[in-house]
Parts: C-alpha cells; sequence; structure tokens
C-alpha cells in the first residue's frame, strides 16, 4: 500500500468527473483515514480509510498536469 499524502488528487473508478483531494491524514483507532474534499464543491466532505482510497478497484491517483507540478 502506497503512503497517502496532503494534497494528492483521487477519482473514484466509477465516477469520472469528480476529483477528490486530500486534506488530512491521522490514525483513528489504529487505521489510518484521510479526509478528501471533492475539488468542485468543497462543501462536499469525506472521511475515509488510507486503505479504501488507496485500493485500484474503487480510487485511481490522478497525476498532477505539468503546469501543477511547476508551482
Amino acid at each position: 500500500m502506497r503512503e497517502i499524502q496532503i494534497g494528492q488528487r483521487y477519482r473514484k473508478v466509477d465516477a469520472i468527473r469528480t476529483i477528490w483531494r486530500v486534506i488530512d491524514v491521522a490514525d483513528r483507532g489504529g487505521i489510518r483515514h484521510c479526509h478528501i474534499v471533492d475539488e468542485n464543491d468543497p462543501t462536499n466532505i469525506k472521511l475515509i480509510s488510507e486503505m479504501t482510497l488507496t485500493n485500484r478497484r474503487f480510487y485511481q491517483l490522478v497525476e498532477p498536469t505539468d503546469a501543477e507540478a511547476k508551482d
């Protein structure tokens, strides 16, 4: 399992339009969880286990574009 970093962006496999950005990573009850926010609706925030977010059957890491990588 890869380590989640704040600022990484993910796309749910069955929902191509929504991009989720990691805003917090913490250990909750011995299991690492992430708060993720919908980039199009900052009021839409989820708490998800790191294991679920890194499972490629559910979410895919969105690589930064060249312009984003230069920031």
